[in-house]
C-alpha cells in the first residue's frame, strides 16, 4: 500500500512536467511540401519560372490529378496548374520539377538557365510578385480537394527583396506553414542551374543552408556604481542587461555631448552581465553621462543618462608636519636650585611652529603626556627646553624614556632608557650618540664632561675613549622553539657606532653578519632560525675605526615538537576576507580559533599569492608599553581575529584570482583559501557552516559569517545577497526535500523487494 501512494505522488508530479511539454509536436509535416519557388524568374527572362515539390516520406506518392492554384490580381484563388492523370509518380525523398520550359528552351535573352530537364512542363507557371501565395492540392480544389501546403501570404513574396534578384526562394528544413516568412529563405548555393549566370537555386536538390539569424541587439538594464566623481581612475563593479556577447571584441563607450570615454580592460563574463570596465575620468565633465555598449557584430545599446560624473570633494589639506625636530638632553635628576626639563632641538632650516604637538615619558605608570597648546616656534639650529613645572613630565631616577609626537600622534622619537641618573648630570646626545654628561647645557649645544671624579683615572684622553676600556656583555634570552633574543650591555654605548650581529655554527669564530641596529637599542630579535640547531654569535661596535667586540655566546635551539606556538592544520582558520571594500572601508584577513583550547599565534604568517608576507605581532593589535612588547598572540576558542590591510599591508587582488595562506611559526600550512572569479566591490569572501566558500554583501569583520538568509545572485550561485529575511524561502526547499525523501523511499523499497526475490 505505500509503494502504491508513493507511486500515485510520483505519477501526479510527472503531470505537472509533462503539461508544461504538450504541443511540441503538434505541427505535422505534410507528405509532399512546396519545397522552393523561382517567382522572379531568371537573368535571361522573367518567365523562366518554376516550382518544386519535396516528397517528405520514405514511400511512393501518386500526384496524377493534383492541382496548384494562385491568387488573381483580385485577390480571387484560381486554378493555375493540375498534373495529368497517368501516374506521375514522386519517389522517396526526391524532388519534383514544375517549369514552363525545358532546360534548353530559349528566349529572346538566351536559353533557360535550368540546367535538368523538369518533371513536368507547362505554360501555365506563372507566379506573382506582388500578390504571391500557391497552394498544393490532392485532386480539384474547388469540390473539397484536400489542401496539402501553401507557399506564401497573398502579398509581396517573402524572399528574395525585389524581383531584379535572381534567387529562388527555399523552404527552411525545420517545417513551419508556408505563409509565414519565418519558414523560409534565400538561396545562397547554385545546383541544377547554368554556372556562367549569377541566379542562386537548387532546382531538383536539397536547398540550401541559410545562414544564422541575426543577433538581437544588447539591451542595457543598469549600472553598479552610477555615480562617481571625476578625476578618478573608475573601475565599475558589474553592468547588467541583456545579449551581451562573452568575448574580448565589446567595446563600452560614455557619451555626454561631444565628449566621449571609452572603457578598457573589458571583462563580459555572461549575456546579462559586464563585471569589469575602467574609465579615465581625468578631465571628465561633471553632469548626466549615456552608457553605450557596443557588440561584437556592431548592435548597440543605450542607457540615457546613465552616469552622474560628480565634481570631486576637496580633500582636506592633510598638514605636513616637520620631521627635523629631536629630542636632544633630558635632565632627569637636577642639582638643589634646578629643574628637570626636557630639550628639543630644531635640525631644520625652518621655522617650526610646535603647537599641538605632545611630549611624554615610557615608562609603567609614569606622567601624563604634555600637549602643546599655544603657538611655541622654533627657530632653525635652535634648542628649546621644556621644564617639569610646565610639562608636569616627572623622569624617573632608576630609567626612563622621553618622546615626542607630532601632532597627528605619529610618534617622531623616543629616546633610549637612560638607566640609573646621577644627581646633576645631563643624559645628552652628543655626535650622535646618547650619554651622560657632567655638563648641563639647557638651551645649547651638548658638551661631553666627563663623569669619572678628578681623583679618579679618566678613561678619555685626547682621542677620546680607549678601545680597551670599552665593553659589551652578549647575552641571550631562548624565549620560543626557533626564536631567540640576544641581550647586550655596553658600558659607553654612546661612544660606538652601529652595532652589528654576526652568526656562526662553529665555536671562536665570527662567522656573517645577519643584522645590525643601533647602540641605544640593547637586544635584537632571531626568527628564522633552525630547531634543534647550534649556534654562536658576536655582537660588533665600530669606534674611530676600530671593531670591539663581545663575548661570543653559544645557543642550541629547542625540537620543533615541543614548541608551543606551531599548529596543525584547520587548528585556526580563516573564515572571512575583503578584497574589494565599498568606499571608506578597509580590506581585511579574519582568522578564528574553532577549538576548545587556546592556540598561541605568535610569530605565524598570512603569505599571499604574490609571497608578501605578514607576521603576527603583538605590536600591531594593540597599544602597549615598552614592558609589555614580549607578549604573545593568543587567540582563545570561537574567538576572531581582524586583521585589516594598514596592518598586515597585504593587498588583496580585485581580478585574476587570489592565494592566501596562514603558516605557523615553522611554516606548516594551517590554512588556505583561494578565488579564481573577480571580487565584487562590497562583497567579502565568507566560510559558511558547510565549510564552503561564499561571495556575501553582509560583511563580518571579528563576528560570526552570516548567509542563512541569503539569495542566489549569480556567478554558478558563488554570490550570495542578503535576502532580510527567511519567511516563505524555505517552502520550496522544504517541498523538494520532503519529495526527494519519497522518492528515494520509494526507489529503496523496491529494491529491497526484488533483492529479496
Amino acid at each position: 500500500m505505500k509503494n502504491l501512494s508513493v507511486l500515485i505522488i510520483g505519477i501526479c508530479l510527472l503531470g505537472l512536467i509533462w503539461q508544461p511539454l504538450k504541443g511540441l509536436a503538434d505541427t505535422e509535416i505534410p507528405d509532399v511540401i512546396i519545397n522552393e519557388v523561382a517567382w522572379a524568374g531568371s537573368s535571361v527572362s522573367s518567365a523562366d519560372e518554376w516550382i518544386e515539390l519535396k516528397n517528405t516520406t520514405d514511400t511512393v506518392i501518386d500526384l496524377s490529378g493534383w492541382q496548384i492554384t494562385k491568387l488573381d490580381s483580385a485577390g480571387q484563388e484560381v486554378l493555375m496548374i493540375e498534373l495529368p492523370s497517368d501516374n506521375l509518380v514522386l519517389l522517396p525523398k526526391d524532388y519534383f520539377l514544375i517549369a514552363n520550359n525545358s532546360q534548353d528552351h530559349i528566349f529572346s535573352g538566351g536559353e533557360s538557365v535550368l540546367h535538368i530537364d523538369p518533371d513536368y512542363i507547362t505554360s501555365a507557371v506563372s507566379l506573382s510578385d506582388t500578390t504571391l501565395k500557391i497552394s498544393l492540392y490532392v485532386s480539384d480544389w474547388n469540390n473539397g480537394g484536400q489542401l496539402v501546403d501553401v507557399a506564401g501570404n497573398g502579398t509581396k513574396p517573402f524572399y528574395p527583396g525585389d524581383s531584379s534578384t535572381k534567387i529562388s526562394m527555399e523552404r527552411n528544413a525545420m517545417y513551419k506553414s508556408g505563409d509565414i516568412q519565418s519558414s523560409w529563405h534565400e538561396a545562397n548555393t547554385t545546383t541544377n542551374l547554368d554556372t556562367d549566370v549569377p541566379d542562386k537555386g537548387t532546382p531538383k536538390a536539397e536547398n540550401s543552408i541559410p545562414p544564422p539569424p541575426p543577433l538581437e541587439a544588447p539591451k542595457i538594464i543598469s549600472i553598479n556604481p552610477d555615480q562617481v566623481e571625476s578625476e578618478t581612475i573608475w573601475e565599475i563593479s558589474e553592468i547588467l542587461g541583456e545579449n551581451f556577447i562573452p568575448g574580448v571584441d565589446t567595446k563600452i563607450k560614455l557619451e555626454k555631448g561631444t565628449q566621449t570615454i571609452w572603457a578598457i580592460d573589458i571583462t563580459v563574463i555572461s549575456p546579462t552581465t559586464i563585471d569589469i570596465a575602467k574609465f579615465d575620468l581625468t578631465d571628465a565633465e561633471p553632469g548626466k553621462w549615456d552608457l553605450i555598449v557596443i557588440n561584437p557584430d556592431g548592435q548597440i545599446a543605450t542607457l540615457p543618462n546613465a552616469v552622474e560624473i560628480l565634481e570631486p570633494e576637496e580633500e582636506p589639506e592633510i598638514p605636513v608636519y616637520s620631521t627635523n625636530i629631536i629630542i636632544n638632553e633630558l635632565y632627569p635628576h637636577p642639582s638643589a636650585g634646578t629643574e628637570e626639563y626636557i630639550e628639543l632641538y630644531n635640525t631644520g632650516n625652518s621655522t617650526v611652529n610646535l603647537k599641538g604637538w605632545k611630549l611624554d615619558d615610557q615608562s609603567p605608570g609614569g606622567s601624563a603626556g604634555h600637549i602643546i597648546t599655544s603657538d611655541t616656534f622654533i627657530s632653525p639650529h635652535q634648542y628649546l627646553i621644556f621644564p617639569k613645572s610646565q610639562t608636569h613630565i616627572s623622569l624617573n631616577d632608576t630609567g626612563d624614556y622621553a618622546c615626542i609626537f607630532q601632532p597627528n600622534n605619529n610618534l617622531l622619537e623616543i629616546t633610549p632608557n637612560y638607566g640609573t641618573a646621577t644627581t646633576g648630570y645631563a643624559y645628552a646626545k652628543i655626535n650622535s650618540n646618547w650619554q651622560w654628561t657632567k655638563r648641563v647645557t639647557p638651551n645649547s649645544v651638548n658638551i661631553y664632561e666627563s663623569i669619572i671624579d678628578d681623583d679618579e683615572t679618566d678613561i678619555t684622553d685626547q682621542e677620546g675613549l680607549q678601545e680597551d676600556e670599552i665593553t659589551i656583555e652578549l647575552d641571550s634570552e631562548t624565549t620560543k622553539e626557533k626564536l631567540t633574543k640576544l641581550i647586550w650591555e655596553i658600558n659607553w654605548p654612546g661612544a660606538l657606532g652601529e652595532i652589528k650581529i654576526y652568526q656562526s655554527e662553529k665555536k671562536n669564530y665570527l662567522g656573517n653578519q645577519i643584522g645590525q641596529t643601533s647602540p641605544q637599542n640593547t637586544e635584537y630579535l632571531l626568527d628564522h632560525l633552525s630547531s634543534k640547531t647550534k649556534y654562536f654569535f658576536t655582537i660588533v661596535g665600530n669606534y674611530n675605526g676600530q671593531d670591539i667586540k663581545s663575548n661570543q655566546i653559544e645557543i642550541t635551539t629547542t625540537n620543533t615538537q615541543t614548541t608551543s606556538n606551531s599548529g596543525i592544520p584547520k587548528q585556526i582558520v580563516i573564515s572571512e576576507i575583503l578584497p574589494n571594500p565599498n568606499v571608506g572601508e578597509s580590506e581585511f584577513i579574519e582568522l578564528y580559533n574553532p577549538t576548545n583550547q587556546d592556540v598561541n599565534i605568535s610569530g605565524w604568517k598570512l603569505q599571499d599569492a604574490s609571497g608578501k608576507t605578514y607576521v603576527i605581532t603583538v605590536l600591531d593589535l594593540e597599544e602597549i608599553t615598552i614592558a609589555e612588547m614580549d607578549q604573545e598572540v593568543i587567540l582563545k576558542p570561537n574567538q576572531y581575529l581582524l586583521l585589516e590591510y594598514p596592518v598586515t599591508n597585504i593587498r588583496l587582488n580585485n581580478s585574476g584570482g587570489e592565494e592566501v595562506k596562514l603558516l605557523d611559526i615553522t611554516d606548516t600550512v594551517i590554512d588556505t583559501v583561494a578565488y579564481t572569479s573577480s571580487a565584487k566591490q562590497g562583497f567579502a569572501y565568507v566560510l559558511a557552516p558547510n565549510e564552503q566558500w561564499f561571495w556575501s554583501n553582509e560583511t563580518t569583520p571579528g563576528e560570526a559569517n552570516d548567509i542563512s538568509f541569503a539569495d542566489i545572485l549569480g556567478d554558478n550561485d558563488n554570490y550570495l545577497i542578503d535576502s532580510g529575511t527567511n519567511q516563505g524561502k524555505l517552502v520550496p526547499l522544504w517541498i523538494s526535500l520532503i519529495l526527494s525523501v519519497i522518492i528515494l523511499t520509494y526507489v529503496k523499497t523496491n529494491y529491497l523487494n526484488n533483492s529479496h526475490h
